[in-house]
């Protein structure tokens, strides 16, 4: 397994090089490097490909100590370094995206494009309700009760009704995490307040959500785009949070159309 020491921790990652221009994709808070399979086949044909799991996630070290998004920021830099790659197009969803915005704003060097997809650049009370009945249930690191409580929030009722067996691949997923990560990871989430600096991102940028999703609604996206000075807004229809799965074909296409452009 590959890994990179940054920062005193071992971040895992996968790169899968063949093209000049690359593309990292950056992992929702409970995901990890295998989330973004409906993604790597058809985007390792045109660019290269970074998949890494942050501190916290998957295989890369979870230190017993807070995480803040702007480490993770830090974190993501440090492996851009290690592996030598200059710029790359970011493509973040939920967290992935928030800390891409980070990456933007902190060392836009680094950041050739950028897509923000069911993200946030600051949470509302309601959001952080959400959140913190979150952290409740992985406290509880019972896999049954975090996804009882998660599930609705993360998969539209559509999705849910339409493919039960997602739901049991997700609820097998749960039964691996490490809680007290996610807690950190949770916790470094409920920091997030970027929106007075979103200006200052000048990468081109793309902005998709879900035009169901009932944890991070539309109205956020539509702050992201309307701050970020050249960006696109797209609104998928009949897709809630999760629209990498619930929706891949068109969340691939958009994107590759987004790249192509540039």
């Amino acid at each position: 397994m590959p890994k990179a020491r940054i920062k005193g921790i071992e971040l895992y990652y996968e790169f899968h090089d063949g093209r000049e221009a690359t593309v990292l994709f950056a992992n929702g808070v409970l995901a990890d490097t295998t989330s973004w399979a409906g993604q790597l086949h058809a985007f390792k044909k045109q660019y290269s490909v970074v998949l890494f799991d942050f501190r916290g996630q998957g295989r890369s070290d979870k230190p017993d100590e807070p995480y803040s998004m702007e480490g993770h920021a830090a974190d993501a830099a440090g492996l851009l370094e290690v592996l030598g790659i200059p710029r790359v197009h970011w493509v973040g969803v939920s967290y992935g995206g928030e800390i891409g915005m980070l990456v933007a704003i902190r060392y836009p060097e680094k950041i050739a494009s950028l897509t923000v997809a069911a993200s946030v650049s600051h949470v509302e009370p309601s959001l952080k309700n959400k959140i913190d009945r979150w952290i409740a249930a992985a406290r509880t690191e019972n896999p049954e009760i975090f996804f009882q409580e998660t599930v609705t929030d993360i998969f539209s009722e559509r999705f849910r009704v339409a493919h039960p067996e997602f739901l049991e691949i997700a609820r097998r997923s749960y039964a691996a995490l490490d809680y007290r990560a996610v807690v950190r990871l949770l916790e470094a989430f409920q920091q997030l307040n970027i929106t007075p600096e979103l200006h200052k991102i000048t990468a081109p940028t793309l902005v998709l959500c879900g035009a169901d999703d009932s944890l991070k609604p539309v109205s956020y996206s539509q702050i992201i785009h309307g701050t970020i000075a050249h960006s696109e807004l797209v609104v998928i229809p009949d897709c809630g949070h999760a629209l990498t799965l619930e929706r891949p074909e068109e969340f691939n296409n958009l994107v590759l159309n987004f790249l192509g452009r540039l």
